[in-house]
């Protein structure tokens, strides 16, 4: 499950990638693998990046998967 919202909004605002690893205490690689769907966010991951980088965005859009975007469509 690949996380294109996140993907465009990490871009589109200039956060480095290794800012949110770090705010995890993931290494850049695991934090790539978790945002192209290779491995999965936990809760407290996605509550945390959520408050810390992106507050004024709803969980459910900002993680809304390719799968969901899919299904909407």
């Amino acid at each position: 499950m690949f996380y294109p919202n996140l993907e465009v909004m990490i871009f589109k605002r200039g956060i480095k990638q290794k800012a949110i690893a770090d705010s995890l205490g993931l290494s850049v690689r695991c934090l790539y693998n978790k945002i192209k769907g290779n491995v999965a966010f936990t809760w407290p991951e996605v509550c945390k990046i959520q408050k810390d980088f992106f507050p004024d965005i709803n969980k459910d859009e900002l993680f809304a998967s390719d799968t969901d975007q899919k299904s909407s469509a």
